[in-house]
């Protein structure tokens, strides 16, 4: 039945409020939009019953009447929730296509239910998206009429057309304060959609940590299964954060249930490409083991990852890393497949059998062979791989290689280690003793010229036994590279011990001008640099790149090798390869020990590298106060050393070495030095933000000498303009771009702490007497500055002044 007239004439404003909506200037783009596609006039109320019955019967049989509800259900943002109630109610009681109660959800309008549910509206009716009005509140947040809709009778755990609850929609929302309501209301944590997740399957899919702990705070199971068989660990182990896995873990999800395809946690987070999470389900027991229905393991899962830190985390577990997979591939044929050569070496490294049998009888070798590229070939002969085995039709990988025409893996396969080697790689010492028996020469080399005893060098046992069997001890391979040399690099003590003791050479250089004692320095390993220098190693020995053992002792922080090297008779007055002395580099690395030692050696303490440069320039440069004082105990100048040299403490204050700066004050520095461009260490100071060096140097009557106080003060002024609030500005150099000495802590300071340092600054300056008139040929003066800025209290102090 139409509305009475006396109901339209008492709501008219209710129709005008809603074209008001669309005639405001900043809705013209709405105006036009309904204009052009919804052909319905709003009108002033000069004739509201003719024009309003006009009006409602186009809203009834055009499409626009959900449109004009919402628009009218909109009133409610602009606080006239009375009139869109009673929009709302009209075009119910008056409009065919009546607003959906979903729609009144989406226009935020809780106050809105009770006309719907008046009206006779089913509150768990579906729309044509299959979704309720329950549904749409709980995935848009709208909590007031998650509230209304449940107070009036709504079935809180009612299934969409995805049988989705409405728990399921505000996880998938992101709606945290949603599911708290519905928790609080009773919602089933358990419910299921059509995929069989949950809402803690939903929440940990989605990344959404907040939610999921708050789904477990409610006792939401986390071993419940989606229909592909996966718990909320296994999501958790693609999906979400370190933590959420950590939680689940510690609530006592099982590390090594399996999915339907039989896919465990370790699976999917190598899968991935998670280490941090595999290290925790490994530490939480995860079984590196767990075959899935593929016989896929997680060790081939990293294989085709290939990340090596994963499978360094596998390899320390108890696992076969020679295991086949469905395809009867091993992790090595995986990688060889892939021509991932890191990977390869990586799991030979781990004791990956190099002659593992694969599908059809191959090894990898025979994957190999037929590559253009003969770097994988090359790789895995040196771990051993033996060319002569036969694969299920009797082919070799010299055949393979020869029919694809490969000559250079022919040519490596052709110089392939003896038997005598590859017995050696596989630490077989019954076929080593066999082949000795024999008469095997252990002098043969391979294609590179390396030897059996050079391939040994990791191996005591071997080596000890090629010795006796008497093995040449100074035979170098291609690059002159002895065994000796080759434990010497490898850190192995034992063996270097073993082939000392038997006559090598310590002091033999390869084609670089390596020796022992470098390979030894330069990887760090000190107990085999002594034992090297206890067998008469040339500690003062250079490689062709004028690296000395006691550069790499001093870059690599060995202070023990050091001692030694100086004790052996080490040069420390040589220069280095970076242009510096040992004393000064050991003064720029911080290492005090390390100085300590070189002074006592006889190092001399003002000595200059090529740069000009003393130790005490260099550590003054690096702000390392402990090395400073280390060396004005030894009796460094504390002053410019010639016209060329740099003064310390200019070299401090220009780097920001505020600790610095004062100890060498302290220790007797001119107050009055000056760097090459005629600044004072005053004015340096003051530009830097340093008051307690700017009191420090008026109390040594530095701001009298040559301006330097009026220098100062200008230059403290110039960096206070550029603090001050207001000035947008972004702190630039002391004295322009091309300067570059404000340390980058300047940049993160906040320009409050620097104002009121700069201020300190001023004031400091102005009641020593600075001239705050003074200025530079180009500039305003302090007292300018100052005026600018409006500093009445800085004004005031340099009106006091002569």
């Amino acid at each position: 039945m139409p509305p009475e007239k006396n109901f339209l004439d008492k709501h008219w404003n209710v129709w005008a409020g809603s074209a008001s909506m669309l005639q405001s200037p900043s809705r013209r783009f709405a105006r036009s939009f309904f204009s052009s596609t919804f052909p319905m006039k709003f009108v002033t109320p000069r004739r509201p019953w003719r024009r309003q019955l006009h009006s409602r019967r186009i809203v009834c049989r055009s499409a626009s009447a959900r449109l004009i509800s919402s628009a009218g259900l909109q009133c409610v943002r602009r606080d006239t929730r009375q009139h869109g109630m009673l929009l709302a109610l009209l075009l119910l009681t008056a409009c065919a296509s009546a607003p959906t109660l979903q729609q009144a959800v989406e226009a935020q309008m809780p106050e809105a239910i009770d006309a719907f549910v008046d009206a006779g509206v089913d509150v768990d009716a579906l729309d044509d998206e299959g979704q309720g009005a329950l549904h749409r509140a709980a995935l848009l947040g709208r909590l007031g009429w998650i509230k209304a809709l449940l107070d009036r009778g709504a079935e809180i755990d009612l299934p969409n057309r995805d049988h989705a609850t409405a728990l399921h929609l505000a996880v998938t929302g992101a709606r945290g304060d949603a599911v708290e309501l519905l928790l609080a209301r009773g919602a089933n944590v358990e419910a299921k959609d059509a995929e069989g997740s949950t809402a803690l399957h939903l929440a940990v899919t989605r990344e959404h940590t907040a939610i999921a702990s708050r789904l477990l705070n409610a006792d939401a199971d986390k071993s419940a299964r989606n229909h592909a068989g996966r718990t909320a660990l296994h999501l958790a182990a693609e999906f979400a954060p370190r933590e959420l896995v950590e939680r689940l873990i510690e609530l006592g999800s099982d590390p090594n249930v399996a999915a339907v395809n039989g896919a465990t946690p370790l699976h999917l987070a190598i899968f991935f490409d998670r280490p941090s999470v595999v290290s925790l389900l490994l530490e939480a027991g995860a079984d590196a083991n767990a075959v899935d229905a593929n016989d896929i393991r997680p060790i081939h899962v990293a294989v085709s990852v290939g990340n090596l830190d994963i499978l360094e985390d596998l390899t320390k577990a108890e696992l076969d890393i020679n295991a086949l997979n469905g395809s009867e591939d091993s992790p090595l044929h995986m990688a060889v497949d892939a021509d991932a050569r890191v990977i390869a070496k990586g799991l030979l490294v781990r004791k990956a059998n190099p002659n593992v049998v694969g599908r059809d009888g191959d090894t990898p070798l025979h994957r190999a062979a037929p590559r253009r590229d003969p770097r994988m070939v090359g790789l895995l002969l040196n771990w051993g791989a033996d060319p002569s085995l036969k694969n299920n039709e009797h082919i070799t990988p010299w055949d393979v290689a020869k029919a694809y025409r490969r000559r250079r893996v022919l040519e490596l396969l052709d110089g392939a280690p003896s038997p005598l080697q590859m017995a050696v790689i596989r630490e077989d010492l019954e076929a080593i003793d066999a082949l000795l028996a024999s008469g095997a020469n252990p002098d043969r080399g391979d294609a590179s010229g390396r030897t059996a005893l050079a391939t040994a060098v990791n191996f005591p046992e071997v080596v000890a036994r090629l010795i006796e069997a008497g093995a040449s001890i100074d035979i170098g391979d291609d690059g002159q590279i002895t065994p000796l040399q080759l434990a010497a690099r490898g850190g192995n003590l034992e063996v270097v011990t073993l082939l000392i003791d038997a006559g090598a050479d310590p002091n033999h250089a390869d084609r670089r001008g390596s020796t022992p004692l470098l390979a030894a320095a330069q990887n760090q390993h000190l107990d085999v640099g002594l034992r090297l220098l206890e067998a008469g190693a040339d500690p003062n020995v250079k490689n062709r790149s004028d690296e000395s053992p006691l550069f790499h002792a001093i870059a690599h922080r060995q202070e023990a090798l050091l001692f030694g090297l100086l004790e052996a008779g080490a040069k420390q007055g040589a220069e280095m390869t970076n242009g510096m002395l040992a004393l000064g580099f050991a003064s720029s690395m911080g290492q005090g020990a390390s100085v300590a030692a070189l002074i006592d050696a006889g190092a001399g303490v003002d000595s200059t590298d090529g740069g000009g440069r003393t130790a005490l320039v260099i550590a003054a440069e690096r702000g390392h106060s402990e090395v400073v004082k280390l060396l004005l105990e030894a009796g460094a100048r504390n002053a410019r050393i010639n016209a060329a040299a740099r003064i310390p403490l200019i070299v401090a204050l220009e780097g920001q070495n505020a600790e610095t700066a004062m100890l060498l004050l302290e220790s007797g520095a001119d107050p009055n030095a000056r760097n090459p461009a005629g600044e004072s260490a005053l004015e340096i100071a003051a530009s830097t933000a340093e008051p307690e060096l700017v009191a420090y140097l008026i109390e040594q009557n530095a701001h009298q000498v040559e301006r330097a106080g009026a220098r100062g003060l200008l230059a403290a002024m110039q960096r206070l303009e550029r603090v001050s609030p207001g000035v947008t500005t972004a702190l630039a150099d002391r004295r322009g771009a091309s300067r570059g000495r404000v340390a980058e802590s300047d940049a993160e300071e906040s320009q409050a702490s620097l104002n009121s340092r700069y201020r300190e600054i001023v004031h400091a300056l102005v009641l020593a007497g600075a001239d705050a008139d003074w200025k530079s040929a180009v500039g305003s003066s302090a007292r300018e500055i100052a005026a600018r800025l409006g500093l009445r209290e800085i004004l005031e102090a340099t009106a006091e002044q002569p």
